[in-house]
């Protein structure tokens, strides 16, 4: 066992093939370093793609930045949600929506080892920033991890909820909450 009481072996299940960890780390890759929105909406729930696409109209009105009339916001919200990348607006919504994770691009993301289920289809996963400095080198299984240890809590928390769907895990939140499509959407 580890010194906070976890062994090599859960360790190793919470970071291995096919679970929600590995999966969440390879949608955060496809957000923050490929900048592929319609890749990462594909992987994602539909309350989620509807919430999203529902969130960008009412910043876009919000601000004044597109002019979309209240009358034709369920249809366009449902035509971003279907991931029409031939759609007028599909540029903007995803520059914008993989603008908004720019506080967190960059910075060197950990997972936590701990299990965070939900319920019986969800399943948390908490990144956290690290600074290398905090980093111990420990091997789990023959394979080198890397365990960050600190005294405080890291500033930077990023909770994550995914969904396992007919044995596929789809993203749910990037919020921490699932979100509730609706006018105001709630994202998390």
């Amino acid at each position: 066992m580890t010194g906070d009481g976890q062994s090599a072996a859960e360790i190793a299940a919470s970071r291995g093939e096919g679970t929600a960890t590995e999966f969440v780390c390879a949608w955060v890759d496809v957000v923050l370093n490929h900048r592929d929105w319609a890749l990462a909406m594909g992987a994602s729930t539909p309350e989620l793609r509807l919430a999203t696409a529902q969130h960008f109209i009412v910043q876009a009105q919000h601000l004044k930045a597109l002019d979309i009339p209240d009358t034709i916001r369920d249809e366009l919200a449902a035509e971003l949600a279907a991931i029409d990348t031939s759609h007028a607006l599909w540029n903007a919504y995803a520059t914008a929506s993989l603008d908004s994770f720019d506080d967190v691009r960059g910075k060197h993301l950990a997972h936590s080892t701990r299990p965070r289920p939900i319920d019986i289809e969800h399943e948390g996963v908490l990144l956290i920033e690290y600074d290398t400095s905090s980093v111990t080198p420990m091997t789990v299984d023959g394979q080198e991890l890397k365990q960050v240890r600190t005294e405080e809590p890291p500033e930077l928390q990023w909770p994550l909820v995914a969904r396992r769907v007919s044995g596929l895990w789809l993203l749910a939140s990037f919020r921490g909450e699932l979100p509730r499509p609706g006018w105001p959407p709630f994202l998390g």
